[in-house]
């Protein structure tokens, strides 16, 4: 007797929404650990702007968070990447490269933020990604991106880009 349906995945679409194939879960844990590094590129510059000198309790204290929370990303994104056969989401609703661009987003922030609280601030919405994607659950997974969004949104208003400068004018003729 031959199976109805030998192979149910071909005939069951996947949904539009990321997160629903291993690759896609991998890709999460790969954006978590660019971040997880771009912290620790942020850490150590700003302790090495103290030029070997002192550096305040409150910039130590910060930096011990930081690196607790370093250490909790990378973890995140090692379960992750070990489950994520299991942790696949078909419910998600959004695309995979909008849910990638707003963490590799979060990430690119976090070199460029002034206020360390600012970082902190993007480094527990990162855990809190990382945090809802080990659920598996839908809701929590979208409600964190949320929570990501309007955060990065709250910090172009208090962060506004550089201006770029006006090109200068070409220097002058050297005199003979």
């Amino acid at each position: 007797m031959k199976p109805e349906n030998p192979n149910p995945q071909a005939a069951t679409p996947a949904a539009p929404g990321g997160l629903s194939t291993p690759a896609e879960i991998e890709q999460l844990a790969d954006q978590l650990t660019a971040a997880a590094n771009a912290l620790h590129e942020r850490i150590m510059k700003d302790l090495q702007a103290y030029h070997g000198g002192p550096v305040p309790l409150q910039a130590q204290e910060a930096a011990r968070k930081l690196i607790d929370d370093e250490q909790e990303l990378r973890q995140r994104a090692n379960s992750l990447y070990a489950d994520a056969t299991t942790l696949i989401v078909r419910a998600l609703g959004k695309p995979q490269a909008h849910l990638m661009a707003l963490a590799a987003d979060a990430t690119a922030r976090i070199k460029t933020l002034v206020k360390i609280s600012d970082t902190m601030g993007v480094v527990g919405r990162l855990l809190e990604i990382s945090g809802a994607a080990l659920t598996g659950n839908p809701v929590l997974i979208m409600r964190s991106f949320e929570d990501m969004h309007h955060m990065l949104d709250l910090l172009a208003l208090h962060n506004p880009a550089a201006a770029t400068p006006a090109p200068s004018a070409p220097p002058a003729p050297a005199k003979p």
